[in-house]
């Protein structure tokens, strides 16, 4: 049914309201009406259409839209307050009876702006509505239909010069910030609106698209330079939208040719300025680049279009140069932080396309560019961390390695990335690379440090994913050199770089442990067991803990035959160790010689660490079955306990003494609920282990 021009003249003369709640249902309307015009159009069903377009793509309106754009930001700026302070729902358009459900309802908002499919593993925003807080959804729709509508007339309406005439005299540094910010918000609408259907417009005049393409970029590049780092998220939304997907109409990302260009002129130059004081510029236009590159390099990986593959490789090149150059060693974090994210981004496209797509168009950046092993060897990952940790310890005073600590938390920033927003494959790429930069920073003598490396490793280690698919041959490869590389940064001298590596050994635990074969779960657990000796307690107890995570996964019956050899191994220990110690005392007594001393002292070394594996072993299967009582598990008691007495005492049996007692009260506080139940699968002897133990003794007795 066609609209009269009535109901167009009414719509547009309240945009000039007074009452906020009245303009913001006026464009809601307008918004409405570019719809029904729109299926008009393409009807041929309507006698007004051409008496609608001179309405609405007439100077008046065009003057009218733009200062309600501008009067609706004023006044929802100055309502963000009320004056007890609270911030929610206190402006008019909130606390007005009715007003949100009117808005609502006519918009029938599907809280989705634009429906776009999701992009690829790149994710760094959401597709949500309410992600985008700092631009009008709405108001840049109805910007973008408006120009979708009729090109040429939303041009000669003047509305460019009106909006120029906003970046000369609103948004000074003279301005009233409450002028200055309505103007900015209302620069963002319309410019995000008229890049996007700019780019999506169904024309065959690619030239003069780009001509209106390089006209509206002009507007960005007079308002961008008044925009602090503090502001820079609104326009960081607004170059994000305009090169956005749709589902609707293909987006010509070649048409953003002026506005990529732009970007990158922009950010060379801030890092090629070199100042200290220029580190927030190189910042803003690291998160202005990044915006467009997520869509740019993500839209080049499918195409065969040269034209959006040459921009995209020239896009990629020029920023990787500008990192390498300059911010993988940066001397400010919010620098390192945007590089290590704008690496993520390159290489996710670059090493996606390299090992998906071997047949199909050239990727992006050439792996040979990225600038891995550079940035490696800066952050002298693989030197010993240990003798850098010692050299600081010898002296206090001794100036850290600046660079080489500014590339280890670009390198785990990147890795952090990969985690955060790409895909498991994304990560399994760079990791044998990067993880053992997070793994040797665990014990990194600046706490900051150290607190990011062990938030790297741990949050890798849970979203970690080797096997996509059962029969996965990638999966096995990539297990394989994972184990490898953990085998290697086990032999650390720093304690806890290897109790690192075995928390992150606990990533096999859970999800891996049903893909892995039976000699694959043999070698995680042996690796896992050779922590159980290890010379630093607190590693130990990790080991225990990490051992019982394997058999609570692992097969009964395996669990049985390993406790009975761990059950006899520790009998044989506890036996020996009094004959070996008296031996080795009375050895000591009658000054016998050097290496007959030096041998019987490794023997009881030797003595001491296989007693340590076999009780620890005992202990985590114990601990294994925290809801239940196999019937191997009870005579673990016996000889567990026998340890709480043993005569002859060194430190190693004060430790396994304090582990057993440990294990005998876990148990004892998993099983509480059923205990009188539980109770009857153990002996008289195997009970009374427990109760020496958990039952406290007496003070009167």
């Amino acid at each position: 049914m066609p609209i009269d021009v009535g109901i167009w003249k009414l719509v547009i003369r309240q945009l000039g309201n007074e009452v906020l709640p009245v303009r913001q249902i006026a464009l809601e309307l307008f918004k409405q009406l570019m719809k029904l015009l729109k299926r008009s159009r393409e009807e041929e069903c309507s006698p007004y259409v051409e008496a609608v377009d001179e309405l609405i793509y007439s100077g008046s309106t065009a003057q009218a839209l733009v200062e309600a754009l501008v009067n609706n930001h004023k006044n929802s700026n100055r309502f963000a307050a009320s004056a007890d302070g609270q911030h929610a729902d206190s402006a008019p358009s909130d606390w007005s009876f009715g007003v949100n459900e009117v808005v609502r309802y006519i918009s029938n908002s599907t809280q989705s702006f634009p429906k776009a499919s999701p992009l690829s593993s790149v994710r760094l925003l959401n597709q949500a509505r309410n992600t985008f807080t700092n631009v009008s959804l709405a108001s840049a729709k109805l910007v973008q239909k408006l120009v979708q509508g009729n090109l040429n007339a939303f041009l000669k309406s003047g509305v460019m010069e009106l909006l120029r005439d906003l970046v000369s005299k609103n948004i000074g540094v003279d301005v009233g910030e409450e002028d200055r910010q309505a103007a900015l918000k209302t620069l963002a609408d319309c410019i995000v609106g008229m890049l996007h259907a700019l780019a999506k417009l169904e024309t065959d005049d690619e030239k003069a698209v780009v001509s209106h393409v390089t006209s509206v970029v002009s507007l960005l590049k007079a308002t961008i330079p008044h925009v602090s780092i503090v502001l820079v998220d609104q326009w960081v939304e607004v170059v994000y939208l305009a090169s956005r997907p749709s589902r609707s109409n293909a987006v010509k990302l070649h048409r953003l040719e002026p506005l990529v260009s732009y970007l990158l002129l922009e950010l060379e130059d801030s890092f090629a300025r070199a100042a200290a004081e220029d580190y927030a510029r190189q910042a803003k236009w690291l998160a202005l680049v990044e915006a467009v590159g997520v869509h740019l390099l993500a839209a080049d990986v499918p195409t065969s279009d040269q034209t959006l593959h040459a921009l995209g490789s020239e896009f990629s090149e020029r920023v990787m140069k500008v990192v390498r150059d300059h911010a993988l060693a940066h001397q400010y974090k919010i620098i390192r932080d945007r590089a290590g994210k704008m690496l993520f981004l390159l290489g996710a496209c670059t090493f996606s396309v390299a090992s998906c797509q071997a047949d199909s168009s050239p990727t992006p950046l050439a792996l040979s560019s990225m600038p891995l092993g550079e940035l490696l060897t800066a952050s002298a990952s693989d030197d010993n961390i240990d003798s850098e940790k010692t050299a600081l310890e010898g002296s206090t005073g001794t100036a850290l390695n600046d660079t080489s600590l500014h590339a280890k938390e670009t390198a785990m920033q990147w890795l952090a990335c990969c985690e955060k927003y790409g895909d498991g494959r994304d990560m399994l790429v760079v990791l044998d690379d990067l993880l053992p930069v997070a793994l040797l920073s665990q014990s990194h003598p600046k706490a900051e440090v150290a607190v990011q490396a062990k938030n790297v490793a741990d949050a890798v280690s849970l979203s970690l994913r080797m096997y996509f698919v059962p029969q996965d041959a990638s999966g096995k490869q990539s297990v394989n050199r994972l184990l490898e590389l953990l085998k290697r940064l086990s032999t650390s001298q720093t304690w806890k770089t290897r109790g690192a590596v075995l928390r992150f050994t606990m990533t096999f635990a859970f999800y891996h442990w049903t893909f892995f074969s039976s000699d694959l779960k043999e070698q995680v657990h042996a690796f896992v067991c050779t922590f159980l000796t290890d010379e630093q307690r607190e590693v130990q107890a990790m080991a225990k803990y990490a051992l019982r995570g394997l058999l609570h996964n692992e097969d009964p019956g395996t669990v049985e035959e390993m406790s009975v050899r761990l059950t006899e191994s520790a009998r044989q220990a506890r036996v020996k160790f009094p004959k070996l110690k008296r031996r080795c005392e009375r050895l000591k007594a009658e000054s016998a010689s050097e290496e007959e001393l030096t041998k019987v002292q490794e023997q009881l070394k030797g003595l001491e660490a296989k007693m340590t594996e076999s009780v620890l072993s005992l202990s985590a299967v114990v601990l294994a079955f925290p809801h239940d009582v196999p019937s191997f598990v009870p005579p673990i008691f016996e000889e567990l306990g026998r340890f709480l007495y043993m005569k002859r005492s060194s430190n190693t049996i004060s430790f396994l003494e304090k582990a057993v007692k440990e294990t005998l009260l876990d148990f004892k506080r998993t099983h509480q609920d059923n205990w009188i139940e539980t109770k009857t699968k153990f002996s008289p002897a195997q009970l009374d282990v427990i109760e020496d133990v958990a039952i406290a003794p007496s003070y009167f007795s």
